[in-house]
């Protein structure tokens, strides 16, 4: 699984974008539409989601370092 992790991260990193597809500036044209909708809620979710995630990596982090010590 590490073996392929970058690949993962690199895939996301290209994809978000791509399926997010909103700015500030998409409400004038057809703020109401489908799309514009999803996207500024696939964003927060992905905002909600990430401190989350960085909160568990830092404490997966900690975990192993604590194992190495003992």
């Amino acid at each position: 699984m590490k073996r392929y992790s970058g690949v993962i991260i690199c895939i996301l990193l290209i994809a978000i974008p791509v399926i997010a597809q909103a700015c500030p500036f998409c409400q004038g044209n057809g703020a109401g539409s489908k799309k514009v909708v999803y996207a500024y809620k696939s964003i927060t979710a992905f905002l909600a989601i990430l401190p989350i995630g960085g909160m568990s990596g830092i404490l997966y982090w900690l975990k192993t370092k604590n194992k190495q010590n003992n």
